[in-house]
C-alpha cells in the first residue's frame, strides 16, 4: 500500500478567526486535486499546524468534510479547544494539508501555506441608538 501524493495549496491562505461561530471554530483550506489521486481514493484530510517563526507543531486536524467540487474544492476543518487556545490572534501560521486514504493511511503533506489567525468582524455604527 502506498501513500497519497498530497494535494497542492496557495502560499498564502485565506485567514481564520478564532472567534468561535456556532459554538465552533473552523479552518477553511482551499486546494488543488493532485493529478495522481483519484477522488474515490480520498476519504479525509489532515492538517498540520505548525508556528512560523519556531516551527513548533501546535497540531493535527483530521477531517471527513470537503467540498468535492472539481473547479475549487475546499477541506473544511474543526479546531478543537486544544489547539485553538494556543493559538493567538494576529499571528501567522504554516499549515500543510495530506489526503487520508480509504483504508485511514495520511499521505503525504503538501508545501506549507501561511495563515493568519483573526478574531471574527464586529459591525457597528458609532453614535447611532
Amino acid at each position: 500500500m502506498t501513500q497519497l501524493y498530497p494535494p497542492t495549496i496557495a502560499g498564502t491562505l485565506p485567514s481564520f478567526y478564532k472567534t468561535k461561530v456556532n459554538g465552533t471554530a473552523t479552518i477553511a483550506v482551499p486546494f488543488s486535486m493532485n493529478k495522481t489521486t483519484k477522488i474515490s481514493d480520498v476519504s479525509g484530510f489532515s492538517l498540520r499546524i505548525k508556528t512560523t517563526n519556531t516551527d513548533i507543531l501546535y497540531g493535527i486536524i483530521t477531517s471527513e468534510v470537503w467540498s468535492q467540487d472539481v473547479a475549487a474544492p475546499v477541506a473544511s476543518f474543526i479546531i478543537d479547544d486544544a489547539i485553538l487556545n494556543r493559538l493567538t490572534i494576529g499571528s501567522f501560521y504554516k499549515v500543510q494539508l495530506a489526503y487520508i486514504d480509504r483504508y485511514g493511511v495520511t499521505g503525504y503533506y503538501s508545501s506549507v501555506g501561511i495563515m493568519k489567525c483573526t478574531s471574527a468582524p464586529t459591525v457597528e455604527i458609532s453614535d447611532f441608538s
